[in-house]
């Protein structure tokens, strides 16, 4: 059985370098959306007669907690369980509510790593991973420090190929490079 809160399963050797969430920014419509339910349905009955308040108060309140829960909370469900987890060996992704789905990709399979973010991404400190091994692609928007991100797999890659042909020496660290 499975606690909620347990740590990853992973090997006993593999280090954890990143854990992370999508960035909170994809939580601002669903925010607004909540927002705007609560002050609508309350604006509303407000407008409404008396009479008329007494008989329709159940329908707005269903409308309005239908509204927040669609809306507010299924996206904040999904926004919480949705990790991405970055090890010294592979990227783990993990996502779902009800059913839960796992997706692995071993850092040696990477072909290509690549980042985009736009002006408001960049504003924000986000933007979109893609990921792409021979077998697939995995595409991850709103990945927090995306451009760093992009650089650790760099260098992750090549701890792993020796990193001679970039002129790393052995003593150092992997972002110190030595002039030839």
């Amino acid at each position: 059985m499975v606690r909620v809160g347990q740590p990853l399963r992973r090997n006993r050797d593999e280090t954890v370098l990143v854990h992370c969430r999508r960035h909170a920014k994809a939580l601002f419509w669903p925010v607004v959306v909540g927002f705007v339910a609560v002050v609508g349905s309350a604006a509303l009955l407000g407008l409404m007669t008396v009479e008329m308040r007494a008989q329709y108060w159940p329908v707005v309140a269903a409308i309005a907690a239908a509204l927040i829960i669609v809306g507010t909370i299924v996206p904040w469900l999904r926004w919480f369980t949705t990790t991405m987890t970055v090890t010294d060996r592979r990227v783990i992704l993990r996502r779902g509510v009800i059913i839960r789905r796992g997706h692995d990709i071993m850092i040696d399979s990477l072909v290509d790593v690549s980042w985009q973010a736009g002006v408001h991404d960049r504003m924000m400190g986000c933007g979109k991973l893609i990921l792409t091994s021979p077998s697939d692609q995995l595409v991850l928007t709103d990945v927090p420090g995306v451009r760093r991100l992009a650089d650790l797999f760099a260098d992750l890659a090549d701890q792993r190929h020796g990193g001679d042909e970039y002129g790393y020496d052995d003593q150092q660290q992997p972002w110190q490079v030595t002039a030839r």
